[in-house]
């Protein structure tokens, strides 16, 4: 069973893959690993490689990387701190 509407005004559709990527994850915290790359500076490639090796807090959502935005200000801040 569906859950309520309650989240949107369109019924069915509002569960769909469209409702979701209309909002983006970003709006929940969640970061993709391109939106992190645009802000560290850093190049894709280099985003993923630090999140499998550790670097980086993420986790993995299926084969995808994803990024909690409070976690990665908080790594931020440790970073500069200990410079």
């Amino acid at each position: 069973m569906r859950p309520s509407t309650a989240l949107g005004e369109g019924g069915e559709g509002d569960w769909s893959a469209d409702f979701w990527e209309s909002r983006g994850i970003a709006e929940f915290g969640i970061l993709e690993a391109h939106e992190v790359a645009e802000l560290l500076t850093l190049r894709h490639s280099t985003v993923l490689d630090l999140s499998r090796s550790g670097v980086l807090p993420a986790f993995k959502i299926g084969k995808h990387w994803r990024y909690r935005r409070a976690d990665l200000e908080e790594w931020m801040v440790r970073r500069r701190d200990a410079a």
